[in-house]
């Protein structure tokens, strides 16, 4: 069986999950978008895949509707990001999440709303906190063995977080019937809480109930916003388990893949990056997501090596032992590819970007204001303008023509 190349592909864009940091994405994706990024030669790119978690499945998913083609899908999401998510500073917050007992929320005259809707603002947070408390000591006069232990457990930072801004800015920015008719693959990963496992959801059969809450459950970071029940089960942030999901956009036929990360290079964090828990929590997931990566490039490489080696068979060429080797590493992927639809899988080429420098720390992913988001913005814009292929560890399949056989 002839192998296929690698001209008929599809373009992909991977987006990582991280908070407030996903404006850095908002930059590379202009970059990429515009066609100022040495990765696609000049060329913008129009993904046709794309993949994310968390803050990146909300991004991923603005450009998936495609409205009014690629570029001005990348205009709407830089939009969005400065004009409803970003805190301007003008009494509204940030478009995402709103701290519960604050007490400006309920007295400053600048922010939105009468003031019988800012009465019952705080009277819903009372509320909130109120059953939190009723919750928490039915759970501790029940509970039983050492006390210190139930104490700690009723530790919840969610019940400070009202993400009703979320909530309604997913449902006026993702419009789920555009979505499925616009002709792009999203697969959105979120975090099974009853499994562990990541659960890839794709929109194509979904409701529009089903897809708001399938985007808002990818970006449930767990701990601080409130899981998501769907279909009798609950899931939180995908980036729990798979923080960069390249293998979904390998499944949707991505052959041209540009992933973008949120987190720098482990190298890049410094000593000076290490000092407090919080800093050492950071490095040591920068290390994971690093390492995730590392392997998922990996064995796209063992496929490029097995897909060449079926090409040299193709064309009568010898092979060794060690080629055989190299083969036997990807034959799993191809067999399965085989399986599918019958087709050798293409040659994989992935495009790697991601900040020379952090975008700040723990607390950084809940800071909305307008001048972080334009600097993260920036930097994004930036590092992909700059992009270098060596430096970035991105992997470029060899092509060799394939001659007929004469």
């Amino acid at each position: 069986m002839k192998p296929n190349g690698n001209s008929q592909g599809k373009a992909g864009l991977v987006l990582s999950g991280g908070g407030a940091f996903g404006a850095y994405e908002v930059g590379v994706i202009q970059a990429l978008y515009g066609g100022h990024s040495p990765a696609t030669s000049g060329v913008p790119l129009d993904a046709g895949v794309f993949a994310g978690t968390s803050v990146g499945n909300f991004n991923a998913a603005v450009l998936a509707m495609n409205k009014g083609g690629a570029a001005a899908s990348a205009n709407r999401l830089h939009d969005i990001w400065i004009n409803d998510i970003a805190d301007n500073g003008d009494g509204r917050g940030n478009g995402v999440y709103r701290l519960r007992g604050d007490v400006e929320h309920y007295l400053n005259l600048r922010i939105p709303g009468t003031p019988l809707e800012q009465l019952k603002r705080m009277l819903g947070d009372l509320s909130a906190f109120g059953d939190y408390a009723t919750r928490s000591t039915t759970r501790l006069l029940s509970a039983q063995g050492q006390l210190l232990t139930h104490l700690i457990g009723m530790v919840d930072l969610s019940v400070f977080m009202n993400v009703e801004p979320f909530e309604k800015l997913v449902r006026n920015s993702i419009e789920p019937g555009v979505l499925r008719e616009s002709g792009k693959a999203l697969a959105v990963t979120a975090t099974n809480w009853r499994t562990g496992e990541p659960w890839t959801f794709r929109f194509r059969t979904m409701t529009d109930d089903q897809t708001w809450e399938a985007i808002r459950a990818s970006a449930a970071i767990p701990g601080l916003f409130p899981p998501v029940r769907m279909d009798g089960e609950i899931f939180i942030d995908g980036g729990v388990v798979m923080n960069t999901p390249i293998r979904p956009a390998i499944d949707e036929g991505a052959t041209e893949i540009h992933v973008v990360s949120l987190d720098p290079s482990v190298p890049d964090l410094g000593q000076t990056y290490i000092g407090t828990t919080w800093d050492i929590f950071n490095r040591v997931f920068t290390a994971m997501v690093a390492a995730n990566i590392d392997e998922d490039i990996e064995s796209a490489r063992w496929v490029n090596e097995g897909i060449e080696i079926l090409d040299r068979v193709y064309r009568g060429e010898a092979f060794d032992s060690a080629d055989g080797q190299r083969f036997v590493r990807a034959a799993l992927m191809i067999s399965q590819k085989l399986r599918a639809d019958g087709m050798v899988p293409l040659k994989l080429a992935i495009h790697r970007y991601y900040p020379k420098k952090p975008l700040g720390g723990v607390l950084g992913l809940l800071d909305f204001k307008r001048p972080a988001i334009d600097t993260m913005i920036a930097q994004g814009y930036s590092d992909a303008c700059a992009h270098d292929c060596r430096e970035n560890g991105c992997l470029i399949p060899q092509e060799k023509p394939t001659p007929d056989p004469g």
